[in-house]
């Protein structure tokens, strides 16, 4: 939608001046295809990365305050100051308020891949996932002013992975901490057509000397769903069922989340339209499913039959789980 991002209030530069970064739209990560199939046929074009380079605008934006922080990033609420095209405003094409999902400093590439699926969950944006209006990024060599004071670090509770991820979750045959599940060889991934294999994103390295500055533009959303659903208690009436419904829509997308917990449903408050009704359920959902980092993705078109109902299956059955679906997991605060 935005070739160029701006974003005021970043914090201090080295000159003890308001920071302003300026962001160009880039291109996301494809991921290999997920199948059972012990030979599958290659995924169509729509599984590239959308094309970036004839993408015209610019957002500007001024951040807020901080949402919460998760294991890749950090979101922050901002407000929407000017969207221009062709040197005219169209400030009515976004929301008033919008959501900022900064990377941390070693995590651009799995924020790149949250970005792919995104475009690939595009039937779903504003109705079982967040809209999104684009993924950005940029060096800090890029910038006018190295900053002293980039807020969404500075204020990181936890910059670099736990302890116990280093230890017990990162994969032993990957060094990277920036590791994707397609990373691992396993025989359920795909890559014939080499979309991963060939995007730049597949090699990056992270640079402490010339850090990558990555933003995903997103719907702002409410509270996620542990404060509307506690664990020891009934939901109320609906509830269940909106998040199961909610779930089936990316499954019957072809996403298998891989984290499904009450921390990665958010509560929908804009205003409920319409034209905004799930195709699924003809109902306007309560909620969004959020977090795709980790997650797979099944080609519905080409894959093997069996495995298109798989990730449908797989998305509900830990809703409401205590064992599961309260786990704390990545999720540092809400």
């Amino acid at each position: 939608m935005f070739s160029t991002l701006i974003i005021t209030d970043c914090g201090r530069s080295a000159r003890r001046l308001p920071l302003i970064v300026s962001l160009k739209a880039t291109t996301s990560f494809p991921a290999s295809s997920f199948d059972f199939d012990e030979n599958p046929h290659p995924v169509g074009d729509s599984w590239a990365a959308k094309d970036t380079s004839a993408l015209q605008g610019v957002l500007e934006l001024s951040l807020i305050e901080r949402i919460s922080e998760g294991r890749i990033g950090v979101t922050y609420s901002a407000r929407v100051v000017s969207v221009t095209y062709d040197r005219s405003s169209v400030a009515n094409a976004l929301p008033e308020i919008v959501c900022l999902k900064f990377a941390k400093k070693q995590y651009s590439r799995s924020l790149a891949r949250e970005a792919w699926f995104y475009e690939q969950l595009a039937c779903c944006q504003g109705t079982s996932v967040p809209r999104c209006y684009g993924f950005f990024n940029s060096t800090f060599d890029e910038q006018d002013n190295t900053p002293d004071d980039f807020l969404p670090w500075s204020e990181l509770k936890h910059p670099h992975n736990s302890e116990r991820q280093d230890s017990c979750l990162t994969p032993v045959s990957v060094d990277s901490q920036d590791w994707l599940p397609d990373d691992v060889p396993l025989e359920h991934y795909w890559d014939h057509r080499g979309f991963k294999h060939n995007s730049p994103w597949n090699t990056w390295i992270f640079s402490e000397e010339n850090p990558t500055i990555s933003v995903l533009v997103l719907e702002k959303l409410g509270e996620c769903c542990s404060e509307h659903w506690e664990e020891w208690t009934e939901p109320r009436e609906g509830l269940r069922e909106d998040l199961i419904a909610v779930a089936e829509d990316v499954g019957a997308a072809g996403l298998l989340h891989t984290d499904i917990t009450s921390f990665n449903f958010l509560y929908f408050r804009g205003a409920k339209t319409a034209d905004v009704r799930c195709p699924h359920h003809g109902v306007i959902h309560d909620w969004r499913v959020i977090d795709f980092d980790r997650s797979r993705l099944v080609d519905i078109v080409n894959g093997d039959p069996q495995i298109k109902q798989f990730p449908k299956d797989m998305n509900v059955m830990d809703i409401g789980c205590r064992a599961v679906f309260w786990a704390i997991g990545y999720t540092i605060d809400t």
